[in-house]
């Protein structure tokens, strides 16, 4: 909404200037833009657009005019915008003159509620009282009152200068106008304001953590401008409402229920702030009340109360100190709205209930234990509480957010054992149901309250001794006569409530001490046999209670039997006998006068068995320290030996394997240690074996070549050897040839030994040869050079016929020969003198002119260098 008269000018171009930066901070999700211009005293026509283009365009479009009268038809405006507009929609109204329309005010107060509104009004100026006598502004504050709002009064001068206090953790401003020059005053010299944004029609500041102060700020422009100050403000504190006391934020609302008192919870855990004063403030109202509050030092939160009238808008004014710096704080909440108590339009809904408890709770012994169930339904849920047992339990439910979420409260009183507490809710939508653990914590407890006191008994007469203990858990009583267990007979008898001991026929004492006897001291057993061992009463009086224990054979206390021995009184019968009943068995007999005991040995006899886990097959690498268990259990004890075989050949152990006194064969693996290994061991009732394979991870090895380097004529043929000597598992093998030019080629591949044939030998083949051999475990490889001997191009012909007097050329071409060869050219006469005619490189011919007889015989070229020498013979003949 705008006042379009000519006194708003300067405002609403300030709303042109900034308005789309508004729009965009606030919330994307708005379906429909409406623009109510207003003028007096007429109410225009309202603009409704979808989108936000739409919207600045219209905004761009109002012109002022007239607008000499104050005050005008404000409310008016309102009402209408509050007609057109969609449910729970905000309001703005921009103007600079007081309402003449104020019997609209309940019209307008009626829409707000129904509609759930709110109107935000920015008053800009005033109506003289000289002019417009008798009208005020309170009107607008009973709008804002009703219509969840404010009232804010915007002066452009207001904006020359702004405090920040220790909450503001940026401030931004943009100024607007033709060529804006800004100068600003700031309490801190050694902070620096950063310029965001500096064209000739806009400047934008920023200042991150600034410090606390008043800022002064200075703008010229060539036109109008227009200034806008954003602020980034957090309070680091939680603000709770609720008309019970809660126990934590979860147990509040973020807005204050109307027309009550309600208790508000601040959480301050977050921060270093320690609280000293609060104050609470309504909205238009310049007094602060004071509150008093308590505080948990232990959770950080801090509890106070107020009364909440009916849409009363309020804020709580802080004071206190940082506990590290010591600096004083002082900051407001937000403006709190109370709830709206009447709602339309509600969706309802199927109760859903959260225990905020619902991990369970650990109650100690006898306590009480209050229990908190948030439940959302609507329309109002009944919500109870029950125990496991389906009994209904007292509770109490509070509603804490109009109109769907509740609060149920229950108390179980006397908590003394472990159980389960279920909040229950249903309406006409349907129901709900969770449940909570409470765990009962009691600490262990032993008090003697009453022990036995020395008294006279006349003969058969009678009498009780008493033993009261309080303990927790609960103690076992036990009375002893000489040292000896009293058990119950017709003269004496222990109360097993009571734990008292009565003497119902006082006697002399003529009791006897027990005596016991076996009939053997050692019995020997086969595996699964079964036996009776049978323990006499020798004498005792009265007669004595037989009891029997167990000490295994390893062991060095008795307890109690095995499994699978059964004791019958004086008897014992091991049903089917196994190693676990080794050991020495002790018949003991006991009475008020004493106790005897005999004790009898049991050996078994049983064929070795060996356990070893699951350990069947062992890899290991060269040099590890291999472990081979063998854990025999045979009686009588068992002979026992390790073997190891290769492809079924028992192969001799050298002095690197030992077995130890635990019988583990333990030795360094080499690469011939591959094989099975077999722990054997022999008694006189039977034998075990136990194989374990050992694979010993082995590198390749190759044997060295005899000779690096191999000379080779060309066309000749020849071997390369590649034997691997060792490697597992069983390497590859690959030739390559790595050419004088670094080529490389893949020539062969195989396994284990392999051997590469080279045919027809020539220039081509000279070069190193790879014999490369992989595993898992390494890789080897050996090399071998292969040298080709200087090679001279055969002759056309062996015989040239030259005739006397003429020239005669003969060719020498060496095709290879690294490095390059020498030639040399040789004459053997057919007396078989010889002489060297000419020395070369490479290719060479040799020239004969006017040629005679004396020229005629064998001519020799020879090629000679570090490898080797070649050579040929051209015979000349003479004609």
């Amino acid at each position: 909404m705008d006042d379009t008269t000519r006194s708003m000018e300067e405002e609403i171009d300030t709303i042109k200037v900034n308005l789309q930066s508004i729009v965009n901070i606030s919330d994307s999700d708005i379906s429909n833009y409406i623009l109510v211009p207003f003028n007096d005293p007429d109410v225009g026509m309202p603009i409704i657009v979808p989108t936000l283009s739409q919207f600045l365009s219209a905004v761009n479009s109002i012109t002022v005019s007239g607008g000499h009268k104050c005050p005008e038809n404000s409310l008016s405006g309102i009402e209408k915008a509050l007609q057109i507009s969609k449910q729970q929609s905000t309001i703005f109204m921009f103007t600079d003159a007081y309402s003449k329309d104020v019997s609209k005010l309940q019209s307008v107060e009626n829409l707000c509620r129904s509609t759930r509104s709110q109107v935000m009004i920015f008053l800009s100026g005033f109506c003289s009282p000289e002019l417009s006598p008798g009208v005020t502004d309170q009107v607008y504050y009973d709008v804002a009152k009703a219509c969840s709002g404010s009232v804010l009064l915007f002066d452009t001068a207001s904006l020359r200068q702004f405090s920040v206090d220790s909450f503001t953790k940026t401030w931004l401003l943009v100024v607007s106008g033709d060529s804006p020059r800004v100068d600003l005053t700031i309490p801190n010299s050694n902070q620096t304001v950063e310029k965001v944004l500096d064209t000739r029609n806009t400047q934008v500041l920023r200042l991150s953590s600034p410090s606390a102060g008043d800022y002064t700020i200075e703008v010229r422009c060539r036109s109008k401008t227009a200034v806008t100050l954003y602020k980034r403000f957090e309070l680091p504190m939680r603000f709770g409402f609720s008309t019970k006391t809660p126990r934590s934020m979860e147990e509040t609302s973020g807005l204050p229920m109307p027309g009550r008192t309600n208790k508000i919870l601040i959480d301050a855990s977050q921060s270093n702030m320690k609280l000293e004063a609060m104050h609470l403030q309504f909205t238009n109202e310049l007094e602060k009340k004071v509150l008093e509050f308590e505080e948990n030092p232990v959770t950080g939160l801090y509890l106070t109360e107020a009364f909440v009238g009916t849409d009363q808008g309020f804020r709580i004014w802080i004071k206190g100190y940082d506990s590290d710096t010591l600096k004083e704080i002082v900051a407001s909440s937000q403006n709190f709205i109370p709830q709206q108590v009447t709602v339309t339009d509600t969706a309802w809904i199927k109760p859903q209930s959260q225990i905020l408890d619902a991990d369970g709770k650990i109650i100690d012994f006898g306590l009480n234990a209050t229990l908190a169930c948030k439940v959302t339904g609507y329309p109002a849920p009944n919500v109870f509480w029950v125990n496991e047992n389906g009994k209904i339990l007292a509770s109490e439910t509070i509603l804490l957010e109009v109109p769907s979420l509740y609060l149920s409260y229950v108390t179980v009183e006397n908590v003394t054992a472990n159980s389960t507490i279920i909040c229950k809710s249903k309406n006409s939508e349907g129901e709900d149901s969770q449940s909570v653990d409470l765990y009962v914590y009691r600490p262990y407890t032993f008090e003697v309250l009453q022990t036995p006191e020395d008294q006279t008994i006349e003969y058969g007469g009678e009498g009780k001794l008493f033993c009261q203990v309080s303990a927790y858990p609960v103690a076992k009583t036990t009375w002893y006569h000489n040292d000896t267990i009293v058990t119950s007979s017709d003269e004496i008898e222990v109360d097993l409530e009571t734990n008292a001991l009565w003497i119902k026929n006082m006697t002399v004492n003529t009791f006897e001490a027990p005596q016991v006897a076996v009939g053997t001291t050692n019995v020997t057993l086969k595996l699964a046999e079964w036996s009776y061992l049978e323990c006499r009463i020798i004498k005792g009086k009265p007669s004595p209670m037989i009891t029997w224990t167990f000490k295994p054979e390893d062991g060095y206390e008795f307890s109690s039997l095995p499994d699978g021995v059964v004791a019958d009184g004086g008897k014992l019968k091991i049903g089917t006998a196994q190693p676990n009943h080794k050991g020495v068995y002790r018949c003991e007999a006991n009475n008020v006068k004493g106790q005897d005991s005999a004790e009898i040995i049991v050996q078994l006899q049983y064929p070795p068995t060996i356990s070893n886990g699951d350990l069947h097959t062992l890899t290991v690498k060269e040099e590890d320290d291999v472990e081979l268990p063998c854990a025999v259990d045979a009686s009588p004890p068992a002979g026992i030996r390790w073997e190891m075989s290769q492809d079924d050949v028992i192969i001799s152990l050298d002095d690197r394997h030992r077995t130890d006194h635990r019988n583990t064969h333990r030795f360094k693996a080499l690469w011939k240690d591959s094989g099975k290994y077999h722990c054997i061991a022999e008694n006189s009732i039977g034998r075990a074996e136990k194989t374990i394979t050992v694979n010993v991870l082995v590198a390749p090895y190759i044997e060295a070549p005899k000779e690096k380097t191999v000379l080779a004529r060309t066309g000749s043929s020849l071997a390369l050897t590649c034997n691997v000597l060792f490697g597992n598992p069983v390497p590859s093998t690959k030739w390559e040839f790595v050419a004088p030019d670094s080529t490389t080629k893949i020539l062969l591949r195989g396994n284990s030994s392999s051997f590469l044939r080279l045919n027809n030998v020539s220039y081509r083949n000279e070069g190193s040869y790879l014999c490369i051999a992989v595993n898992d475990v390494d890789t080897d490889s050996i090399n071998i050079y292969l040298v080709v001997a200087p090679y001279i191009e055969a002759p056309k012909e062996k015989t040239v016929l030259a005739r006397t007097g003429s020239s005669l050329t003969l060719t020498c071409n060496v095709l290879f020969g690294n490095p390059v060869p020498s030639t040399k050219w040789e004459f053997v006469a057919p007396d078989s003198t010889t002489k060297i005619l000419l020395r070369g490189n490479s290719s060479s011919f040799l020239r004969l002119n006017n040629v005679s007889y004396r020229n005629e015989g064998s001519y020799l070229c020879i090629a000679d260098n570090d490898v080797g020498t070649d050579s040929i013979n051209i015979y000349v003949k003479i004609q």
